[in-house]
């Protein structure tokens, strides 16, 4: 399970209140910051609204600096 910097809080897609940070990351434009490395890799993500869903995808032709375990390192 991957987990997010919000500014200055962390987050994974397990906590309870997931849907509303993304929204309001959403609203906000904020850019989520992947975990999946070293916090010195810094690999934003952002946030897109598909079918009524706020979904975090990973900024183009950065997958292969994700980890290998990401859910961003392979494309959707």
């Amino acid at each position: 399970m991957t987990a997010y910097r919000f500014t200055d809080h962390v987050y994974t897609t397990e906590h309870p209140r997931w849907a509303d940070l993304l929204r309001k990351a959403h609203s906000a434009r904020l850019r989520p910051v992947c975990q999946c490395r070293p916090a010195a890799d810094n690999l934003p993500t952002y946030i897109s609204l598909i079918r009524g869903q706020y979904v975090l995808r990973r900024m183009p032709n950065t997958g292969s600096l994700h980890a290998p375990q990401c859910e961003h390192y392979e494309p959707p």
